[in-house]
């Protein structure tokens, strides 16, 4: 048996006796305490800091509107793979080319965004990362791991569109089916 379990069973008596606190006594204090009236000195003290709380939040406020509004100012022209060399230019020309075909094959725009939700949000997101890296292509135009990011958006691009294009046929197939089985 360890010290800690000896002591526990030396003084079990002692352990095992409950005081019954002063229930009355208790709540008397309480009451007590809310019905003083707080000191000047405290309440002088509370205004200080509310006062420093909204001088900080102004503060932080403007910090954040001046930097938001001189972030729009400096956007940087973006820039295209074709700015960096004859052969980027000549696969992005390509890939470019399979995505309106691929599009165009789609009536992307006359498809219904809900039924496809999904992929219509995956093309948002990839459209949206695809922005960011041209942003960032003027500094780093010979970076060939944001070159080859560049590109493999435009093959991750094609590949949803071609995923796309096989749940609408799907679709149409089904919806044949179905038409056929009702006849």
């Amino acid at each position: 048996m360890d010290p800690f379990e000896k002591h526990i069973n030396d003084h079990r008596e002692e352990l095992d006796q409950v005081e019954h606190p002063e229930v009355g006594l208790i709540w008397q204090g309480i009451q007590q305490k809310m019905q003083a009236p707080q000191s000047r000195k405290r309440r002088i003290g509370l205004y200080w800091w509310v006062a420093a709380a909204a001088i900080i939040l102004l503060v932080i406020a403007g910090i954040s509107w001046w930097s938001s509004s001189s972030v729009e100012e400096e956007e940087a022209p973006t820039m295209q793979l074709a700015d960096i060399s004859p052969e980027l230019a000549r696969q992005e020309r390509q890939y470019q080319q399979l995505i309106a075909e691929k599009e165009k094959h789609l009536q992307l725009a006359s498809l219904d965004q809900n039924e496809f939700e999904l992929f219509f949000r995956e093309l948002e997101i990839l459209e949206e990362l695809h922005q960011e890296y041209l942003k960032v292509l003027p500094a780093n135009a010979y970076n060939e791991k944001l070159i080859n990011t560049l590109l493999q958006y435009y093959e991750l691009k094609i590949r949803l569109l071609e995923q796309l294009e096989n749940e609408v046929s799907k679709k149409h197939y089904y919806e044949s089916q179905h038409i056929q089985q009702s006849i």
